[in-house]
């Protein structure tokens, strides 16, 4: 049967509850200038679920793919609230010590959640947000077993936000199993922080996916709120909300006016030049070739 052995960097044996939630993560911490921001995110992720009050039942734990990590190093100081190890110090097949190949990773940094049974539900590479993992573990905190097919939002972009336009409004739904509403809400804002514009759009979607949408940004608008819910049969899995800043338009530009007075006063400075051009030739040119010419 398989089962699951951390030793600690005190030569300790990390004791695992069936209930308690784990997440390994696989970094080369040899490469500190690499890994830091993954570590600085993973320790606001084990901060938020500290206050959250879950900080007893999820463990994160860093793996040391490099095994070079001892007690000494600076980083564990400063990421407290993180579990550090060796890989080789790791084991979840018997006779078998290290798990970063065991669980068919070759690139880092790479992800595995867990919960203390050893159900594992998702396995990740690459950078992982604290937003997307407290999405998924907060699912299965909050759901049970149906947090397990969690949808979970990885990440909201907008741009063209400029008022008098319409804004650009992308979402990223991350990895997730069944059919689910995705519910984007906006409102656009005021100076004052009242509500000009309003409106809710629902889409229905099977798989991961990458949703766009257009938001009409009308004359002094200041703010675009944005929040996103993720509901599967009426029960709300992921929310996530953002504000974003708009930008002002000079006021000339706002109605896009054609500049008649400016082509009115080039008009009139063209015809004083013409006008002095012609007196000036006139008292140039000598009387008696003037009478010439007639």
């Amino acid at each position: 049967m398989p089962q699951l052995e951390i030793i600690t960097l005190d030569n300790e044996t990390l004791r695992i509850s069936g209930n308690e939630i784990l997440l390994l993560t696989y970094l080369n911490l040899s490469e500190e200038y690499i890994t830091y921001n993954e570590l600085c995110e993973l320790n606001k992720t084990a901060e938020y679920f500290s206050s959250s009050g879950y900080g007893d039942q999820v463990k994160i734990v860093v793996i040391d793919i490099s095994n070079s990590t001892d007690a000494s190093l600076s980083l564990i100081g400063e990421f407290p609230k993180l579990i550090f190890v060796n890989d080789a110090n790791t084991s979840i097949s018997p006779n078998i010590t290290g798990t970063y190949t065991e669980f068919g990773f070759t690139r880092y940094p790479a992800f595995v959640y867990m919960r203390g049974d050893l159900l594992v539900w998702r396995k990740a590479i690459g950078v992982e947000s604290t937003s997307v993992i407290s999405g998924y573990i907060d699912g299965l905190l909050k759901l049970g077993d149906r947090g397990i097919f969690s949808y979970v939002v990885g990440n909201i972009q907008a741009w063209n936000l400029i008022e008098t336009k319409k804004a650009r409004v992308s979402i990223y739904i991350c990895d997730g199993f069944g059919n689910v509403t995705v519910i984007l809400s906006y409102e656009v804002l005021d100076a004052e922080n009242g509500t000009m514009e309003s409106d809710s759009i629902m889409r229905n979607i099977t798989e991961p996916t990458l949703l766009s949408y257009e938001i009409d940004l009308p004359n002094n608008s200041y703010k675009l709120k944005i929040h996103v819910m993720v509901v599967r049969n009426e029960v709300s899995e992921f929310s996530l909300t953002t504000i974003y800043d708009i930008e002002q338009l000079e006021e000339e530009k706002v109605g896009e006016e054609f500049p008649w007075m400016q082509v009115a006063m080039v008009v009139v400075a063209l015809v004083i030049v013409v006008v002095l051009g012609y007196y000036a030739y006139r008292k140039t040119v000598p009387k008696t070739k003037r009478r010439k010419r007639r």
